[in-house]
């Protein structure tokens, strides 16, 4: 468990300090928005197309399910990190992430 700094090491604080945790984090959160955005594009004209789901409840299903595992996954990574590292589970969170951006990149239109 975190038990905070060692002595003599203080945390250093503000934005100018941390300015490249800030920067991964942002663009972290601006891919995961870009993944929210593709899905609530693509997913309710192929909702139509291949299910004949028409009702906006069942077409946003999915961006609904998809906020949902992401926060249970970040609260499993979280408690994970703190007992075995960060590295191991960032690495893990990227080998499934990747496969999945390039799908989204080399399919098809419909």
């Amino acid at each position: 468990m975190f038990e905070g700094p060692l002595p003599g090491n203080a945390p250093r604080l503000g934005l100018s300090a941390n300015w490249r945790q800030f920067a991964v984090f942002t663009v972290l959160i601006l891919l995961v928005g870009m993944t929210i955005g593709v899905e609530r594009v693509a997913a309710p004209p192929l909702a139509r197309s291949a299910f004949g789901i028409t009702g906006l409840l069942y077409t946003v299903s999915l961006v609904s399910a998809f906020g949902a595992v992401k926060a249970l996954m970040n609260l499993l990574a979280g408690r994970l990190s703190d007992r075995h590292g960060h590295r191991p589970w960032l690495l893990l969170g990227w080998a499934f992430a990747v496969p999945y951006a390039v799908l989204i990149i080399f399919a098809q239109g419909l």
